[in-house]
């Protein structure tokens, strides 16, 4: 059964704002995510340095337990978190951003 796929809160706003470029390039990530949901890379919670952006993602969707990022074009991410409702399983799109972006939200720059 495929993994039912969302983008979260203020993910849905930065997609919308996202290039055309990066918005289909998701659209395809999400599918293999629903077939896959750990094909990304894995992001260590403990080793994001910026432990207001944890925190912020907690407030927004309950305790973290994992994390991972895709890579988009023209240097953008997805980071995403696995999980579950009931038995199925949801893999929950919580950013959608630049690399600077991702940089500082990582708490690197």
């Amino acid at each position: 059964m495929p993994t039912d796929v969302r983008l979260e809160g203020p993910a849905q706003k930065q997609f919308e704002d996202a290039p055309t470029s990066v918005q289909a390039a998701l659209r395809v990530r999400a599918a293999d995510l629903a077939q896959d949901p750990q094909a990304g890379e894995y992001v260590p919670i403990l080793k994001v340095p910026s432990k207001l952006t944890v925190k912020k993602w907690t407030a927004r969707v309950g305790r973290l337990t994992n994390l991972y990022k895709v890579e988009l074009p023209s240097g953008w991410r997805a980071l995403y978190t696995v999980g579950s409702r009931g038995s199925e399983r949801v893999v929950l799109i919580l950013e959608v951003v630049d690399h600077k972006k991702c940089e500082r939200l990582m708490g690197y720059g």
